[in-house]
Order: C-alpha cells, then structure tokens, then sequence
C-alpha cells in the first residue's frame, strides 16, 4: 500500500494504531485533485515547498474527514473500489478520524497564524455541513431542479475549489476584494463542472474509474444529470424515472438519452468557456512574474468536466 505524501506520517507516529491504518488506507487512494490544483497555483507564486505541501494537506485533509462523515451518513459501503471506512473498521472510528483529520487542519492554521485562512477554511467547513443537510432535505422533498442541485452542489463540492483557488493568495496575503471575488466565480464554476462530471459516472457516462452506477437514484436523490433529464417531464415519468433500478431502465425511459446528453455536454461547455473567460481577468491583479498561472489554470475546468488525466 503506497501512502500518499499528503498525510502526515510524523504526526500519527504516535496516535492510536488503528486511527494510524485507517487513515494511511484512506489517503493510499484517490485523485488529490484539490491539491494538484493548489500545487498548480503555488508554482508561480514563489512559495517554499513545505508552504505549499501545508495548503495540499489542509485541502486534502478537509476532503478526506468529509469523505469519511459523508459515508457512514449515506450508508455508501464503497469509496474509490475500496469498502468505505465506516464498513472497515467501525462507524465511531471512521467519525473519529474525520474529527482527527479536522483538528489536525486547525493546527497547521494556528501554526501560519494567517486569520483570513483560517476564516476561509473555517467558512468551507460549515459550507460543507450546511451542503449535506440540504441534500438530504432535498431527498425528503423529492427536490428535482437543477436550481437546488447547483445550490447543494455550491455547499458541498465547490467549497473546496473555492478554497483551493483562495488559499494561496491568502497564503501571500494579497487582500484585493475583486480578485477574490473572482476567485470565488472561479472556485464555483470548477467545482460545479467537476460535480456535474461526477454525476455523470453515476449513468456510466465516461466512467473509468468504473464506479458504480445509479447510486444516487437508489437514495432517491436526483443529481444534475438527473434534474436534467427528468426537467419538463410529467409526474408519472418522474415517478417511473425514481423507480428505475439499472441503466436498461433509465434508456427505456429516455430513448433519446445521447442526445441529452449531448446537450448536457454542450450546457457545460458553456460553462467552461466562461470560466476561461472569468481566469482571464485576474491578469490586472498578479504581479508580471505570476501571470503564467493563468495560462496553467485555464485548462482545469476542461479537465474537470471531460475527466482527462
């Protein structure tokens, strides 16, 4: 089992054991997306290597500690072709180690003593616990619009994007409150494409990774693909769509499924241009030497949502 270089092997040493292999099994898999893009950043802003390592632990530990909360609520058994931790090990384990993981983050900020950070990753915190409380009222209200899953979707995955684009900068304490602002359209935009990427894999559309299909259906919530194939439909399709158990049912009920997706697709293509466009104008906020970022960021929210390594 290889561990990633973003957990903090020093810093368990002398922790429980088994909190110790639940969390070097946790952090074994996964894409660190957030932090390869924080890394993408802190290249052109002349940040020490350990500076930069600090913001891809903090992003990444936030990720995990909800991962692990997140499962044991959804009752999900499998997280990245692996059985979730809850399943493993213990339910009151698996908390346990998001708690760690989260005060762990409280230490590396109390270290940096950097009050816009800590607010900002304090604000991403709640933003993700405000995020899973709608969605499940959005399960208990059968909610089905792509308004409400834009908004969850804002809560939960973008608030972490959001961080990721923020952080540095807080980092090297540049204040502009339009340069943050348009981080933060940034920050949405991405982390809503990547969602939207996401929601995809659960109709087995540019699914790779192989995971399984239709889970968030079998909970009875409907994603943004979902809320886009069901809008303008009647209450008796809707109730067939929620009642679908495999893919063969889903393509019944919509035998024009390509090509909504491929409306799909160009929804969010639109979306990417835009995103382009809104990178662009950070420009007149970064020093000479750092406006290559640009050119390096610009190709993240493509990357996101077509899912290209």
């Amino acid at each position: 089992m290889e561990i990633s270089p973003l957990l903090d092997i020093q810093n368990l040493a002398d922790k429980p054991k088994e909190l110790s292999i639940l969390c070097k099994k946790l952090f074994a898999s996964g894409k660190s997306i957030r932090s390869r893009l924080i890394r993408l950043i802190c290249k052109h802003l002349d940040l020490k290597e350990e500076e930069t390592s600090v913001l891809c632990r903090i992003v990444e530990y936030v990720h995990n500690s909800s991962i692990l909360h997140d499962d044991l609520i959804d009752h999900s058994s499998v997280r990245r072709r692996q059985i979730a931790a809850w399943v493993e090990f213990s339910p009151a384990q698996a908390v346990l180690a998001g708690d760690y993981l989260l005060a762990q983050v409280s230490i590396y900020l109390a270290e940096k003593g950097n009050l816009p950070l800590i607010r900002l990753t304090a604000e991403s915190i709640v933003s993700l616990v405000k995020g899973e409380f709608l969605q499940r009222e959005a399960i208990r209200k059968q909610a089905e619009n792509l308004k409400n899953t834009n908004e969850i979707n804002n809560f939960k995955t973008a608030s972490l994007f959001k961080w990721s684009f923020k952080a540095p900068f807080l980092w090297i304490n540049m204040k502009d409150p339009q340069f943050f602002t348009l981080l933060e359209k940034i920050g949405y935009n991405c982390g809503i494409l990547f969602q939207r990427s996401d929601d995809l894999l659960d109709f087995s559309v540019r699914n790779k990774e192989k995971k399984s299909v239709l889970l968030d259906l079998r909970q009875n919530y409907l994603n943004s693909f979902s809320c886009f194939l069901v809008s303008g439909k009647s209450k008796s399709f809707k109730t067939k769509f929620r009642k679908a158990e495999t893919l063969k049912d889903i393509y019944h009920l919509v035998p024009d499924f390509k090509n909504k997706l491929a409306e799909f697709d160009k929804l969010n293509q639109k979306l990417i241009k835009e995103t382009e466009r809104e990178m662009e104008k950070l420009k007149p906020f970064l020093k000479k030497s750092e406006t290559a970022l640009i050119e390096d960021i610009k190709s993240v929210p493509s990357l996101l949502y077509w899912r290209k390594p």
